[in-house]
């Protein structure tokens, strides 16, 4: 509402202006995660990883969202974390060992399990023979 007094136009105009431009950065942005080969993680391995952790493709970890309180009973409990003690979104990011962004799940509400997250987003159908996957304990 705030943005529709400054410009003096409708709420649901802002409304619809963001929303068509969330969709356009979307759009625009969504070939910027891509799996890289093989070839290109281990030619771009930091040294530390070169001689510890040759095989390293990713590392791996579920991050959570604040979100606002859903709307339905049946939601709440599919979004509430007991580990952040709200309801949030959760999503399984992999980064290359030289920090590259090579994956995001979809979202996922926050009763889910980092392990279920895993085995459910497709991520594990990325890996090929050999590859190594680092991550926390709650892998």
């Amino acid at each position: 509402s705030a943005i529709s007094a400054i410009f003096n136009i409708n709420p649901t105009t802002v409304t619809r202006i963001f929303y068509n431009l969330l969709y356009a950065l979307a759009n625009q942005t969504k070939h910027f995660i891509f799996w890289p080969d093989k070839k290109t993680v281990f030619n771009t391995l930091p040294k530390a990883f070169k001689s510890n952790y040759p095989n390293c493709r990713c590392i791996i970890d579920c991050t959570e969202i604040k979100s606002e309180q859903p709307s339905t009973v049946e939601q709440r409990v599919y979004m509430y974390s007991h580990y952040k003690n709200t309801y949030t979104i959760k999503v399984l990011v992999a980064i290359t060992p030289s920090g590259f962004i090579s994956f995001v799940s979809k979202c996922y509400g926050g009763r889910s399990s980092d392990t279920f997250i895993t085995n459910d987003c497709g991520f594990l159908s990325k890996l090929e023979p050999n590859d190594e996957v680092m991550a926390d304990k709650g892998f």
